[in-house]
């Protein structure tokens, strides 16, 4: 008997729910975090506007190689290769250096592509003809669940701080940027 949803699809989707919630949610607050780092004192060239638009610029033009990388390095290595991007570019955040955010704000764009190809190519291989849609659909609603698992945090942790400025101040960036690096591992 074949298994309509196959463990792969369980994995692979709980691990989207965990990476995304977090990588999601930093960068809806991306310029909170780096304003928030320059009203501390401490120098940063540039924007989280601007690390977010070098994340999306990666992101789009790195999308026509990923089918070799793919087949270079194999399903399990892109996937693996592009959680650690993630976490070393959530974990980049909690003292953002202008040259490492931008360096891993660029790998970040590629990875959502090698993440995105690498996790339904490993659905369509992993299940028989007729139940790769019920697959993707269910891979396809956990990333955007994630979008509410993430969205929910921000609001309690921003709901329970005191502060009420604009950016975050250096203990509720900590807090945050620590809490999507831990929660994505």
């Amino acid at each position: 008997m074949v298994q309509r949803v196959p463990k792969n699809t369980i994995l692979i989707s709980l691990g989207f729910v965990f990476v995304y919630s977090a990588f999601d949610s930093l960068t809806d607050i991306e310029e909170a975090i780096i304003e928030g780092y320059k009203e501390d004192g401490h120098s940063f060239s540039g924007s989280g506007y601007y690390v977010l638009a070098a994340f999306n610029i990666s992101f789009a033009v790195s999308a026509i190689t990923i089918p070799l990388i793919i087949d270079v390095i194999g399903f399990k290595k892109s996937l693996l290769f592009s959680a650690v991007i993630f976490l070393l570019f959530m974990a980049s955040n909690i003292v953002p250096i202008d040259f490492v955010v931008y360096t891993f704000a660029c790998l970040c764009g590629l990875c959502t592509s090698l993440l995105w190809s690498a996790g339904f190519a490993v659905l369509a291989a992993s299940c028989e003809y007729q139940y790769v849609a019920l697959n993707a659909t269910i891979f396809y609603w956990s990333a955007q669940f994630s979008y509410c698992a993430g969205s929910l945090y921000i609001f309690l942790v921003t709901y329970l701080s005191p502060s009420t400025s604009d950016y975050l101040n250096e203990k509720d960036r900590y807090i945050f940027t620590c809490g999507f690096t831990l929660f994505s591992s």
